[in-house]
């Protein structure tokens, strides 16, 4: 592919899904946050609460009471009693939910809160679909191995099964959001996640789209040109979608070249640069060279410190309606 050829076809798929981003930011859909019973850290409601009035949108709470039988008791051979929480249960979480919100000093254009009961990734998914939400918000959880055994990775199943983009905060997350990078991977994946991630950023904050190149050895005559006429083809393009995002007054858009290991090369820049959110694309199936694997996913969400954001490619879920 000719170096024009490479920009009209970056240009297209820019155009592409910068118009549905904007045909989403028109829409009143909600930034729904995923609570967990007894969360101590309020990390995930000071996000959501935040990001409500940032985008001056609804904001709807959700807690959900995880009803999966526990994988003991089919071990032991025993019959799964479903849980039970009445009603008193509930009423109590949602007030407790409602106070934490009035302590906070916020005031979301629009406020929902609900306790729910169910297998909890499901639960939130199925919600996240049925209200077509601008944003599902969640803790980071534990990625133990018994964790991964008797739960799953219930982030996972949520990215897996939502058609919005899935946000994960860790405790410590700060507000507002003023530095932000993406993983930028030319996939329209990657472009939504990095529009998702331009209009969080605050006034005065940063946004650098990052590309990562992995090794590669060329030998021969192409060993001298080949690797510049990528590296010029890669930052022309890059310049191309920063050109095509809309202007926004005191956010800077950067441009960063990196080498190495994706998840290793993107954790380490995001601390160096102290950075509050790092933002992929995802792809249920990666095709060639597209960075984004669910196995690259989960283990960024592992080792980043700060917030992640996971935006599928515009359509995906479409077809995720059985899953988690």
């Amino acid at each position: 592919m000719t170096n024009a050829e490479t920009k009209q076809s970056m240009t297209s798929a820019a155009a592409s899904v910068l118009s549905f981003c904007a045909a989403e930011e028109s829409g009143t859909q909600a930034i729904l946050a995923a609570v967990k019973p007894n969360d101590q850290s309020g990390a995930v409601l000071r996000m959501a609460l935040w990001l409500a009035e940032h985008e001056h949108r609804e904001l709807h709470v959700i807690s959900v009471v995880d009803s999966t039988p526990l994988i003991s008791a089919f071990a032991a051979g025993v019959p799964v009693i479903p849980p039970f929480h009445d009603e008193e249960t509930r009423r109590t979480a949602r007030q407790e939910l409602r106070d934490a919100y009035e302590r906070s000093g916020h005031t979301a254009s629009r406020f929902r809160v609900d306790v729910l009961e169910g297998p909890a990734a499901a639960t939130i998914a199925d919600i996240a679909r049925e209200h077509e939400v601008r944003m599902v918000v969640v803790g980071r959880g534990t990625h133990g191995l018994l964790s991964h055994l008797v739960y799953g990775e219930q982030v996972m199943q949520i990215i897996r099964a939502s058609r919005s983009p899935v946000l994960v905060v860790p405790t410590d997350a700060s507000v507002p959001i003023e530095r932000a990078m993406v993983a930028f991977d030319f996939s329209t994946a990657s472009i939504r996640a990095a529009v998702t991630a331009y209009e969080m950023v605050g006034a005065g904050g940063r946004l650098s789209l990052v590309h990562v190149a992995t090794p590669r050895r060329v030998t021969g005559r192409r060993g001298d040109w080949w690797p510049r006429t990528i590296e010029r083809r890669t930052r022309a393009t890059l310049s191309e979608f920063a050109r095509a995002l809309p202007s926004r007054a005191g956010v800077t858009v950067e441009m960063e070249k990196l080498h190495g290991d994706p998840v290793e090369v993107l954790s380490a820049y995001a601390q160096s640069q102290r950075m509050q959110l790092l933002a992929c694309g995802w792809h249920e199936h990666a095709l060639l060279e597209r960075l984004f694997r669910e196995s690259h996913t989960t283990e960024l969400l592992q080792r980043a410190q700060c917030a992640v954001l996971v935006a599928q490619e515009p359509g995906d879920g479409e077809t995720h309606d059985g899953a988690a």
